[in-house]
């Protein structure tokens, strides 16, 4: 007999963290926000007089020297901030610096230590940190038809994310992506619904180099190509521009209303309503928190809600 051992390494970068300072006042993360982008200049300027430099996992000088200044140690260069500004970096939002750092082989450490010395609470979430960061939001509605109906979109949203959990749902404030409404909101939201179709299609059948998924979708759901293509073809066709435009906007406002945490369960949203005010529980932003928070809050205002009141929890611990 012959057993064979699999193992298998992605080869994309297999991280990513959101590490969020919570301060007393807008005016103290202001500061901090300030103070902290001073100190990560260094880096970025280093990066950029030596965009030759190769890649391991020794910290740069500055690196270096911004822990020792900060009395914390600085263990791993952050491979991530190559090319980005520090008003990239670190975002404001309210009371709360927020550091994103999408894919990295990096781990947090030391900015969740330097923002506890900027007098901060933090909590985070990333590969390396077993926690989430899940988002509750309160609202009062204007009337109990306006919260009735907020609540059926929300729900219908989470309908649809469970049921094509591997593609695309219309997101009910991807006009707000920005923060704001857009001035195109209706043709946006149409663009949106087209191209969310269209996702939802293709989604049974998606073959990528005959792996294992692919495999997988393939015995489950039949090689129905020529179906879908017909399917594809009754929908309005998006020009490579409209594409790029709503991929552009989901990944400012996307959200998750289920995810799994890595215990194996199932951390699934909640839509209430007592009387007119409307509580949404457990929203996972994935990496876009800064963009994605605002434009639900946004589209809530629109919608004449007010006493607009959010917090940020963490889900799990880490050491």
């Amino acid at each position: 007999m012959r057993i064979s051992i699999w193992q298998q390494f992605a080869s994309n970068h297999s991280n990513s963290f959101t590490v969020v300072g919570e301060f007393e006042s807008v005016e103290d993360a202001q500061n901090a926000a300030d103070k902290l982008r001073a100190s990560l200049q260094p880096i970025l300027d280093w990066y950029d007089t030596n965009p030759e430099i190769e890649f391991n996992a020794d910290p740069i000088p500055p690196e270096l020297a911004i822990g020792k200044s900060y009395g914390v140690e600085w263990e791993l260069r952050h491979d991530w901030l190559p090319g980005r500004t520090v008003g990239e970096v670190v975002s404001v939002l309210d009371n709360r610096i927020i550091i994103i750092s999408e894919e990295t082989w990096s781990p947090h450490e030391p900015l969740d230590q330097i923002l506890v010395k900027l007098g901060a609470t933090v909590r985070l979430e990333g590969a390396f940190s077993d926690t989430l960061l899940l988002v509750d939001i309160v609202c009062e509605c204007p009337n109990e038809a306006t919260a009735t109906n907020l609540r059926q979109t929300l729900l219908e949203f989470m309908a649809a994310e469970n049921a094509f959990p591997y593609a695309q749902s219309p997101i009910p404030w991807i006009a707000y992506h920005s923060g704001q409404r857009a001035t195109d909101a209706e043709e946006l939201e149409r663009l949106d619904k087209f191209f969310s179709a269209r996702e939802q299609i293709k989604s049974s059948y998606n073959p990528v180099n005959n792996n294992l998924r692919s495999r997988i979708i393939k015995a489950v759901f039949g090689n129905n190509r020529a179906d879908i293509q017909r399917r594809l073809k009754n929908l309005p066709a998006l020009t490579p521009d409209d594409e790029s435009r709503v991929r552009l906007a989901r990944s400012k406002c996307v959200c998750r209303l289920s995810i799994e945490n890595n215990q194996g369960t199932v951390i699934q949203a909640s839509v209430m309503l007592n009387g007119t005010r409307l509580e949404i529980t457990n929203i996972w932003f994935i990496v876009n928190l800064v963009t994605g928070l605002p434009a639900i809050i946004a589209w809530l205002k629109d919608n004449s809600c007010t006493g607009i009141r959010y917090t940020i929890r963490q889900e799990g611990e880490y050491e």
